[in-house]
């Protein structure tokens, strides 16, 4: 993910946050293609440096997802085990795909 579509990801999030929390509703992030893509894996500090940006906007819900199903089940604990130790505020949830049986 090129640094520019990361800055526009980021806008539109706060640009939706903004509108729920201006509405009184509830608003859930997602981290698509957070363990790979097919240009390649995406190093977990990614992952952890956009939940941040997330996490300071304001965001509370955070989905982490294996949009294409490249993740092996161990990456996934290392993943959410170092997301839950450092982001104890945010309730994370999972979208997985099983590419490999």
């Amino acid at each position: 993910m090129t640094a520019i579509f990361q800055q526009q990801s980021i806008a539109n999030s706060s640009d939706v946050f903004g509108l729920a929390r201006d509405h009184r509703k509830r608003a859930e992030a997602v981290i698509g293609l957070a363990f790979g893509c097919l240009e390649g894996r995406i190093p977990p500090d990614r992952v952890v440096a956009m939940t941040e940006r997330l996490a300071t906007i304001g965001y509370r819900e955070i989905s982490i997802a294996d949009s294409v199903g490249l993740a092996n089940p161990t990456q996934v604990g290392l993943m959410m085990k170092r997301l839950l130790h450092q982001f104890p505020q945010i309730h994370f949830s999972l979208h997985l795909h099983n590419t490999r049986d």
